[in-house]
């Protein structure tokens, strides 16, 4: 292996794990079961609590 092939590999697998991450925390952030949650941790400023 020429070391314009390792860096094109090394390149080519850097895209596809920051990709398929970016794209994770995407679904992670906009799934449907998570706007309750997001519901009540946006009131916690606003909590009066003793």
């Amino acid at each position: 292996m020429t070391y314009e092939t390792i860096r094109t590999l090394s390149g080519l697998t850097g895209l596809i794990l920051f990709g398929t991450l970016f794209v994770g925390i995407v679904f992670w952030t906009f799934r449907p079961g998570a706007k309750k949650q997001y519901d009540t941790d946006a009131h916690i400023p606003l909590r009066e609590e003793d």
